[in-house]
């Protein structure tokens, strides 16, 4: 009896650890846009503490502006596993751009220069690119496909098992300006691992919790609320305010304009009384980016669940499947 009562203990654990296996697919392809010396002194420690990787989308101007240096994306390429890839030289609106100057232009300078700088400073080669803005046409997107493996194309459910026709793949943004909530990313976890989907979502900076102000409504208008708590005006620019953290708002950034009375938060909207209440917590911080405290959060909860890919390893995933 104590003998079949082994056998039976050890098939149930040989049973569940095959059932957490074939669950634990799909995967999480996490990326960051434009360039920020948190990637590298922020995020890239915490991922490596988990296995996790990420891919990133630089514009060369941000490393010729002192944003971070070439070393810093080799360390971040050579050091952690992460993927870098290009968001074009000067971060301009491929659209707009090439109405003005043409689509030739638009590749010279802002597309091959930026590819031949990253290359020659010992980047691997540059598979991909995320437009600025997520703005761009059948012209660029067209010549884009020809030339890349792939781009990013907005998306509000970015879980995918095959890569568009167009070479382009689903993404979205967990910035605080187009709030996800963290029981929403990590729902799309469980559905990854569900549906053996992949995950994809894309940030710009981490920030520590000085950066934000949180609270509990007392007062709203239509374009103000007043928290039940004081607090110390932020100074940084491109502010936003998220009125209620447990649903999420698409599509839309309610911008901050300013400050007053201690307590009163000024809003870029007219219908705040249709998107939250009094005694609904909120959150005021930088529009692009997200609280280190929900990223670690979101991020340990992941490395539980599903793997990490870069970008490329994704693409090699869906190309399999479609």
């Amino acid at each position: 009896m104590k003998k079949t009562l082994i056998i039976l203990s050890v098939l149930l654990l040989l049973i569940a650890n095959l059932s957490y296996s074939a669950g634990k697919r799909g995967g999480l392809v996490l990326a960051f846009d434009d360039g920020y010396p948190c990637w590298i002194k922020t995020v890239a420690p915490l991922l490596q503490q988990v296995g996790g990787v990420a891919t990133v989308f630089v514009n060369n101007q941000r490393v010729h502006s002192g944003y971070l240096s070439f070393e810093d994306l080799l360390t971040l390429q050579n050091k952690y596993g992460w993927e870098i890839n290009t968001h074009t030289y000067h971060h301009f609106n491929s659209v707009r751009y090439v109405e003005k100057y043409g689509l030739d232009k638009w590749i010279k300078d802002e597309v091959e220069a930026s590819v031949s700088e990253f290359e020659s400073k010992g980047i691997k080669k540059i598979r991909s690119l995320v437009f600025p803005f997520n703005a761009f046409n059948d012209i660029t997107a067209g010549y884009v496909a020809k030339r890349f493996d792939s781009f990013r194309r907005y998306s509000p459910l970015p879980l995918t098992k095959k890569l568009n026709p167009d070479k382009s793949y689903p993404g979205t943004t967990i910035d605080l300006g187009y709030f996800v909530p963290l029981r929403q990313l990590k729902m799309w976890v469980n559905f990854s691992r569900m549906q053996n989907k992949l995950l994809f979502v894309y940030s710009h900076q981490v920030f520590s919790e000085d950066h934000y102000i949180r609270g509990t409504i007392k007062e709203v208008g239509p374009d103000y609320i007043i928290a039940k708590e004081s607090f110390t005006p932020l100074k940084d620019s491109a502010l936003c305010m998220v009125p209620t953290l447990k649903t999420r708002i698409q599509d839309t950034d309610i911008k901050v304009l300013g400050f007053e009375n201690g307590n009163k938060i000024k809003v870029l909207s007219n219908n705040l009384p249709k998107l939250t209440k009094p005694g609904e917590n909120f959150i005021v911080g930088p529009c692009y980016g997200i609280p280190y405290k929900e990223f670690k959060e979101f991020i340990e909860y992941t490395a539980k669940k599903i793997p990490f890919y870069t970008l490329s390893q994704a693409l090699e995933i869906l190309k399999s499947n479609n």
